[in-house]
Parts: structure tokens; sequence; C-alpha cells
């Protein structure tokens, strides 16, 4: 109506308005074969063997960390840990897991970067020249232990010592 002119059905849009020619039904019926041998069926997904992201230093790390395989709620983090590794193997790991010893597959691990302060070793013989047996000692101030102070709520707050002298 806008523009004056009849409006278009959408199959008008990709057929001219010209009648269909009548095509011998057999001539169609052997083009419609030929055309359908041509086609192959499109392959389903493979569910076999997965390509699973394997980390390259999981097989020489001392902790690593563990995914959960289940529904979790919100915000919770997918990994726990780290667990300290008993044996590693080529697809198995024994970790040990809040004391027991667990056999975990490596499609479930994760290796753990830790810092030397964060993994607990037996203590060592001071070096020859050093002043201190224990590294954090000889790092300075800042990483020795920290003052702690809780809050109303009851979370423990870490401050360095350097800034004990401005906690209340």
């Amino acid at each position: 109506m806008l523009y004056g002119d009849t409006l278009r059905l959408p199959g008008e849009f990709l057929s001219p308005k010209s009648q269909p020619s009548c095509e011998d039904p057999m001539s169609y019926i052997a083009r419609l074969k030929s055309k359908m041998a041509i086609l192959s069926p499109t392959p389903t997904s493979y569910h076999g063997e997965r390509k699973v992201f394997i980390h390259r230093d999981l097989a020489s790390s001392t902790h690593v960390f563990l995914r959960h395989d289940s529904v979790k709620p919100t915000l919770q983090p997918p990994y726990d840990g780290p667990y300290e590794v008993i044996q590693p193997g080529p697809k198995y790991f024994r970790i040990r897991v809040h004391g027991k010893e667990t056999t975990v597959s490596i499609d479930r691990l994760k290796p753990a970067h830790l810092l030397d302060g964060d993994i607990e070793r037996p203590a060592q013989k001071p070096e020859e020249g050093s002043t201190s047996a224990d590294p954090l000692e000889a790092a300075g101030p800042i990483l020795q232990e920290s003052a702690t102070t809780t809050t109303r709520s009851g979370r423990r707050v870490h401050f360095p010592k350097k800034l004990a002298e401005y906690i209340p």
C-alpha cells in the first residue's frame, strides 16, 4: 500500500512469478537419484578417545591440584589442593588427600607451582657463610612471620612485621 504495489509472499521472493515448467517425472526421478547417490552421511561424533590437555610439568611436579568431577554450587573453585604426589605414573598418580593415599587419573590433575616457603620440608643444615638456617629470615623483615589481627566478624588479617607499628 505504501509504494503502490501488491504484497508478496515469502515464496515469491525466491521463485519468479512465471509458471513452473512441467517436467517429465521420469527424468526428474533420474536426476534426483543421481543427486542422492552423490551425498554421503555426515559422520557422527566419536566418543572413544577424547583429547585431554595434560600440562608438560605434571610429570615432574611434587604437588598437584585435583579437579572436582561433580556438579558444583556457584563460585566453588574447580580444583582442590595442593596435594602431595607420592608416586607419578603414565596414566595414574598416587597422591595424599587429607592424609590418605588415593589413585587419581592424570586427566583430573594440574601441577601446583609452589614457592619454597609453601612446602613443608625437614630442616636443612645451614650453608657455610650463612648466618641463619631459615631462608625466610635471611630474606628480610617482609617475609618473616606477620602480625595477626582478628576483625569483628572473626576473620584473621595478616600484616607484615614492618607494618606492625601501625596496627591499633
